[in-house]
């Protein structure tokens, strides 16, 4: 076997198998993936004996892929993902010899491994069914990922770990309950399937499968269907899984006959008449009647997650007062040289304090935090920026440039005891430079910038410095300045600070005082705290509070 491919080719296809590469199995040839390379395509197939994925890797352009000798051969799947990734030439050149070495090159690098016969590996059958229904790619992913989640994870009841697919006709419905939850998705397909059938396939083998396909909205995925195993074909992709023997529970009778669940559909609206909650208006302009509505779709930070911001203005509309929206817990922008200079260098067990040119501190704390080329961030910086956003007039004080994030390198010792540490390097490297002194008092990427805002002459002989000299680079290691400009993007921020008006929610129930039967819950209030942690607990108490009435 020998051929030169693209290495993008190449990548992408052993990136597709290699989710079937066997990691615990005892056989060796089962961590490997299978290299067929004939009539002027290789096909690579991996299989654990639960999944097997199988892929087509051809070009139409000859300079991509120019097969030389046919041929077969399976090669450990790890060790040849590895190499193909970290090559940074553009062309791979895969030759066999010796029956079973492998050598892998460019024009800049050579690698060899150990293959193993074909024959070595098991007989794997891909053939088609008749039994064949085809469903569109972006329905079939719907359909699998609002399903899946309520598996169960417990082998105790096999049955209940896989997602039920009963087809009748055309119509298809999915199943899936760990006997707590219970998931339910029915969708016409296109075309009548010929036969009727019932199956419940693994969950996590067909979410393997999803995270394969791509986005295409004309592209169909084909399910063949035999007596202990389902076959999907998606293009040049074929995925094979083992399904659950046993019977589904009748799930029919647990479900609401009537639509109880609407998804991606964004609310437009609220219908209130007298202070009372009447219903709903949808994106599609249909209208809900509910008498109860529990508000829960974030603040404005993060919003590739749904967090658009768009119920402030629908909570405005009916009467309720929402607190200026702001970043929390966000880096800060600083336009100091210092901070392109140290950018990447993260900085432990030190002490930041915000405060104003008169010495007013605003915030202070002891932790980590990072420089970056757009300013600073880290644990003690995003806590600070909860803070920062609630200072009267901050955007004009940040204009200023009267607000100083100020750096205690070294905040476990006083400015004598570190003048006394200093003094002792200053004895061990007396002979040297001052730029070769301060190794063991700093990070090598600061030390630099602690020499220049020093103002002692970096080629100064140590036992030169003056005790002067000396007293200038103590007060910078423990006050070492950036200068604030501005608050990073509210869109890359941890959590929104403002929102709804507690003043006008009841804090038992997460009921809106103004208008009954709207309740209020997660990051759209105006509550708000200095850590992830402390968030995740305001969004799950208020969602309890709200979900009990």
């Amino acid at each position: 076997m020998k051929l030169t491919i693209k290495k993008d080719l190449l990548l992408d296809g052993l990136n597709k198998v290699s989710k079937a590469i066997s990691t615990k199995n005892l056989i060796p040839v089962l961590a490997g993936i299978k290299f067929d390379l004939k009539k002027k395509k290789l096909t690579l197939t991996a299989s654990d004996n639960d999944i097997t994925i199988q892929t087509v890797v051809t070009s139409t352009n000859e300079d991509d892929f120019r097969v030389e000798k046919e041929g077969s051969i399976i090669v450990s799947g790890k060790y040849m993902l590895d190499i193909v990734r970290k090559l940074p030439d553009k062309y791979i050149n895969i030759e066999v010899f010796d029956e079973l070495k492998i050598l892998i090159y460019t024009e800049n690098s050579e690698f060899s491994l150990n293959g193993i016969s074909e024959d070595e590996y098991p007989n794997i059958n891909l053939d088609e069914s008749k039994k064949k229904v085809t469903i569109n790619n972006k329905v079939f992913k719907n359909i699998v990922n609002q399903t899946a989640f309520a598996s169960s994870n417990e082998e105790t009841k096999p049955v209940l770990t896989g997602i039920n697919f009963n087809i009748v006709g055309d119509v298809l419905e999915c199943n899936s309950t760990d006997s707590y939850r219970l998931a339910n998705k029915v969708v016409k397909l296109e075309r009548s399937s010929e036969e009727n059938f019932n199956i419940v396939i693994p969950s996590h083998n067909i979410l393997e499968f999803t995270r394969i396909l791509d986005d295409d909205e004309e592209g169909n995925v084909e399910m063949h269907i035999s007596n202990n195993k389902v076959l999907f074909i998606y293009k040049n992709l074929k995925f094979q899984s083992r399904l659950i023997n046993g019977t589904y529970p009748n799930t029919s009778n647990l479900m609401p006959k009537e639509d109880f669940l609407i998804v991606n559909t964004k609310l437009n609206d609220l219908i209130v008449k007298d202070g009372v909650l009447g219903g709903i208006v949808l994106s599609n302009g249909k209208v809900e009647k509910c008498d109860k509505c529990i508000i829960a779709t974030g603040g404005t930070s993060y919003k590739n997650t749904g967090s658009s911001g768009d119920c402030y203005a629908i909570a405005k509309n009916v009467g309720h007062n929402v607190i200026d929206i702001l970043p929390g817990l966000v880096p800060l922008r600083s336009n100091d040289d210092i901070c392109k200079k140290l950018q990447g260098l993260s900085l432990k067990n030190i002490e930041f304090r915000l405060q104003y040119e008169d010495g007013t501190i605003i915030y202070q704390d002891f932790g980590e935090m990072l420089f970056a080329h757009f300013g600073i961030t880290g644990p003690v910086v995003l806590s600070s920026s909860s803070k920062l956003n609630r200072e009267k007039d901050i955007k004009e004080k940040l204009k200023r440039k009267s607000l100083k994030a100020i750096i205690d390198l070294k905040p476990a010792l006083s400015e004598e005891t570190l003048d006394k540490r200093i003094c002792r390097d200053f004895e061990k490297y007396c002979n040297k430079e001052f730029k070769n002194a301060l190794n063991d008092l700093l990070p090598q990427k600061l030390i630099p910038v602690i020499i220049q805002i020093s103002g002692i002459d970096e080629n100064k002989k140590v036992n030169q410095i003056t005790k002067e000299e000396r007293k200038s680079l103590v007060h910078v290691l423990k006050n070492l300045s950036v200068t604030i400009s501005d608050f990073m993007p509210i869109d890359i921020a941890i959590i929104t600070c403002g929102g709804i008006d507690t003043k006008q929610v009841n804090p038992k129930t997460m009921e809106s005082k103004i208008i009954k039967g709207l309740f209020f819950a997660g990051e759209i209030l105006d509550v708000d705290a200095y850590t992830g942690g402390f968030n995740l607990q305001i969004a799950f108490s208020t969602g309890v509070a709200a979900g009990k009435d």
